[in-house]
């Protein structure tokens, strides 16, 4: 894990837990450009690889040990930052994994104080749909939609984000070729559908699928959502 110390102006102390996405490690170029915004803006910052992603060896990732290994974390900032709210920010896979967490937990932390989704997918069959390699298997009859049959069920995001009662914000870029617009409306029309008055939805037209860190109205968002907490 790894840890960036900042301070709101007013004095409050707040902490983001970073969930990343399904590829690389903690330390990709466009995760620490957001960690230094978050910074900027006087938020800590406590990130980490899942077991199977960066520095870890011989092991496979599946969906219990994410969900674990994110879970350890939760408890570790817990214990490290008392002093401070916890927000969680998950990005792309890691919107799956920490709504699955937070809707296995029977209460949540105190000084967890709410939930960030950074450009999430509906569910996780869904998601393989639009995955790159998932269009080449498409092309083919026989390996049609085998993508997504494998991935369906894994994270179901739209079953599980009715659970959770912390305030959510969702932001997503019209541009995004990974995961496509239309996830964080659906996702946003289930949490409205359930009557979820928690939930705010915020779409930018720039920021791709990882670069909404770069678009200033995205991290004002963001600021003001953790500042309004």
């Amino acid at each position: 894990s790894s840890g960036i110390n900042a301070e709101y102006g007013d004095g409050r102390r707040t902490v983001a837990l970073y969930s990343h996405g399904n590829s690389c490690n903690r330390a990709m170029s466009h995760r620490v450009g957001l960690y230094k915004k978050l910074v900027s803006m006087g938020i800590d910052v406590v990130t980490f690889d899942y077991r199977g992603f960066g520095d870890s060896t011989g092991v496979l990732p599946d969906e219990k040990t994410v969900v674990h290994d994110a879970d350890v974390m939760l408890e570790w900032v817990q214990s490290k930052y008392c002093d401070h709210d916890i927000v969680i920010w998950g990005h792309s896979l890691g919107t799956g994994i920490t709504v699955k967490l937070l809707s296995l937990l029977e209460k949540h932390p105190t000084k967890l104080v709410g939930l960030i989704l950074e450009s999430p997918f509906l569910n996780s069959g869904e998601a393989g749909r639009h995955l790159p390699i998932a269009k080449i298997f498409d092309l083919l009859p026989c390996t049609k939609g085998v993508i997504a049959n494998a991935l369906e069920g894994l994270f179901p995001t739209d079953e599980l984000i009715t659970s959770i009662k912390l305030p959510i914000l969702i932001i997503h870029a019209k541009d995004d070729r990974i995961l496509p617009i239309h996830h964080a409306y659906q996702l946003y029309n289930v949490c409205e559908a359930n009557g979820m008055e928690n939930v705010t939805l915020k779409v930018f037209d720039e920021g791709q699928h990882k670069y909404l860190f770069q678009n200033e109205s995205a991290m004002n968002a963001a600021s003001q959502f953790m500042r309004g907490l």
